[in-house]
């Protein structure tokens, strides 16, 4: 569902698995958030870096699409 949200295609389930492995992504999350974490850190990447890293990411990744080779 987040993948259809985010880049509106659709996977099968075994067609997300082998999205994830070809990243060497996994679809575990953390059980407990890290003791060092820094919240204002955290937000400042938020608004600052993840916007550019997104619009960057998302172009390349529609520019595979387009090209069919996702």
């Amino acid at each position: 569902m987040l993948i259809g949200r985010l880049f509106r295609i659709s996977y099968t389930v075994e067609g997300t698995w082998r999205l994830l492995k070809r990243h060497n992504w996994s679809w575990k999350q953390p059980a407990r958030r890290a003791i060092e974490r820094n919240d204002d850190a955290v937000e400042l990447w938020k608004k600052e870096v993840w916007p550019r890293v997104r619009s960057c990411c998302l172009s390349g990744f529609e520019e595979n699409v387009s090209a069919g080779q996702v």
